[in-house]
């Protein structure tokens, strides 16, 4: 049966006494199904959705080629305002003015720690397990070669798609990086020695030169087992393009050969885990694949967090941020995210905080105390009078 669609057209209208001036103009582009499971609402995409992959596509086909009619813009690619325009505005804004009998103190910078229970406990194993090579020490986050050795770590397996991120500080002596099977089978390699980098595949070897000489560099694999092939970049330079893998072996072991006094400061991974489809099911492919991140050390312990709300806890350890500040996703997954601010305040006779949001929610303390537990994610005024030390 053909699909039904219902288009309905919306203004936007400034009405006065003498002439209406119309303002914005939109419209709704709405799908008719007898399915007894539309509900209107959800229907799209969701637990309702009645929808397969080809026909979302189709409804987003006809959705765009009646907007490029209706707003007359064949390639929807049209600015509705200028940059010029923009800073034009931002010009004419007067700054918001001082208050005559109160003081605004902005709190924009916050120390921030994102932190989960047993993570302290996980972390240390993880650097037993770093350290299982004797000519290796961990000192100011940083893996440490005392003496020329290789260092291998295992990791979870990842057969499909998946990316590794490396970060070391320059070096004139070669480094050399191998991801491997779990029988050591190496799969993509790559070495660094002075301004040069060289990449060993399949086919030839690829060398690339190394531009600047910067204090730190990140080495990036990027690789792709259903196709048999990797890229690797350096500082974001592309140095090897989809060149053949070594080996087509399931990723399980990183290998790192480096000279005495090599710093390895960061080791970051996700993998990407195809997902299954089934025709039975259309909402098999509404997540082609799930995203996991398989390492992320940096080699430093997160501080305990025993009393962090008290005045005296020691937060140096902690990031410092501007908010908003997000914290979240895949890797961090599991974490609250908990914030410290530091006032010094002369004699008052009135404190208020104002915040916008805690999104989704949370608690906010003062000297040791809870004062209030937000759940929505609406703005909020406290009286802060009570809960502060003169």
């Amino acid at each position: 049966m053909k699909p039904s669609y219902l288009l309905t057209v919306l203004f936007g209208c400034l009405i006065s006494p003498l002439f209406a001036q119309e303002i914005s103009r939109s419209f709704e582009l709405r799908y008719f199904s007898s399915a007894p499971e539309a509900n209107g609402e959800t229907d799209f995409k969701g637990p309702t959705a009645i929808f397969d992959t080809e026909q979302r596509v189709t409804y987003l086909n006809h959705y765009a080629d009646y907007a490029t009619r209706f707003f007359s813009d064949p390639e929807l690619n049209t600015p509705v305002v200028s940059d010029a325009a923009l800073d034009s505005a931002l010009q004419r804004l007067k700054p918001q003015p001082s208050p005559e009998t109160r003081r605004r103190i902005p709190l924009d910078t916050w120390r921030w720690l994102g932190f989960r229970e047993g993570q302290h406990e996980e972390e240390q194993q993880a650097h037993r397990s770093w350290l299982k090579n004797a000519n290796t020490t961990i000192t100011d986050g940083a893996l440490r070669f005392e003496q020329a050795t290789t260092v291998r770590q295992t990791f979870l397996k990842q057969a499909w798609r998946f990316f590794l991120e490396l970060e070391m500080p320059s070096t004139s002596e070669p480094v050399t990086v191998a991801l491997q099977s779990a029988e050591q089978q190496t799969i993509a390699e790559a070495t660094i020695e002075g301004n040069q980098i060289k990449v060993r595949s399949a086919g030839e070897t690829v060398v690339g030169t190394i531009p600047d000489k910067a204090d730190k560099q990140i080495l990036r694999f990027e690789v792709d087992l259903e196709n048999q092939r990797y890229n690797v970049l350096l500082n974001d330079q592309l140095i090897a393009d989809f060149v053949p893998v070594l080996a087509a072996q399931a990723f399980a072991q990183l290998s790192i050969s480096g000279p005495t006094g090599f710093r390895l400061h960061r080791v970051f991974g996700q993998g990407y885990t195809k997902a299954e489809f089934t025709e039975e099911d259309n909402h098999s492919r509404d997540f082609p694949y799930s995203v996991e991140t398989y390492v992320d050390e940096d080699f430093r312990l997160k501080p305990a967090i025993d009393e962090w709300q008290t005045l005296n806890y020691d937060d140096s350890a902690w990031g410092e941020a501007e908010l908003p500040y997000p914290h979240g996703g895949d890797r961090f997954a599991g974490e609250f995210l908990y914030l410290r601010k530091v006032v010094e305040l002369d004699s008052f006779q009135r404190a208020v905080l104002s915040y916008e949001t805690l999104d989704p929610g949370g608690e906010i303390w003062v000297n040791g105390r809870v004062i209030e537990m937000k759940q929505k994610r609406t703005p909020g005024e406290i009286d802060l009078t009570p809960f502060l030390q003169p």
